[in-house]
């Protein structure tokens, strides 16, 4: 998945395009007298225009087109059912939630989302598994009135630690506990039972 935003700072991309073969077919080098070091991703019909990057060298342009071949060349193979979750940690500050992912070659730590604690309205929990939770919010961007985070951990005392620590942050804006209830949308209910079972027979969690 490609996504764009404007700014390096914003909280969530403004554009998103499928790079698994449903939306992005390949890619090609192209070049302008302005931007000589360009590649265009060919579209698939129905998902728009052309979309070009621009990178600052041959090198960089080179490994970008390698990096957007290798992700359409795996999305056109048997889908993992895995592919959707991506491993992170998350980081609370005082008024912010970061969800970061670490680079394992590198060790540089990159921000995949974050969310205002005063957007948070409240947190869902599973009775019957408790490996994953829902956080849910009330954005205040315009043109998105609602969104669900959904975290899975390596076991339920992780869950509980990180229950804990949101709700205390979260009290010291409201000075009122935050809502933790059971999940009550039947069907989220049984894509993250299913997913935290993958994930269990996967990564072998206990």
């Amino acid at each position: 998945m490609l996504c764009v935003s404007n700014h390096k700072t914003d909280v969530r991309p403004h554009s998103y395009l499928g790079l698994g073969g449903d939306q992005c077919v390949g890619c090609r080098l192209v070049s302008t007298a302005d931007r000589p070091h360009c590649v265009e991703l060919v579209v698939s019909s129905g998902a728009g225009g052309s979309w070009f990057l621009s990178a600052a060298s041959e090198q960089e342009i080179s490994e970008w087109r390698h990096a957007l071949c290798l992700a359409v060349s795996q999305g056109k193979q048997d889908p993992n059912p895995l592919a959707s979750g991506v491993p992170c940690c998350a980081v609370l500050s005082s008024n912010q939630l970061f969800m970061c992912h670490e680079d394992l070659h590198t060790k540089f730590f990159r921000t995949l989302g974050r969310a205002h604690l005063e957007d948070v309205t409240g947190i869902s929990v599973d009775g019957q598994e408790p490996t994953y939770c829902v956080i849910e919010f009330e954005s205040q961007e315009i043109g998105v009135s609602s969104v669900q985070w959904v975290l899975y951990f390596a076991a339920s005392l992780d869950r509980d630690r990180h229950t804990t620590a949101l709700s205390s942050a979260w009290k010291e804006i409201y000075k009122i506990d935050l809502p933790v209830s059971s999940l009550e949308n039947l069907t989220l209910q049984s894509h993250c039972r299913n997913y935290a079972n993958l994930l269990r027979k996967e990564l072998s969690i206990v």
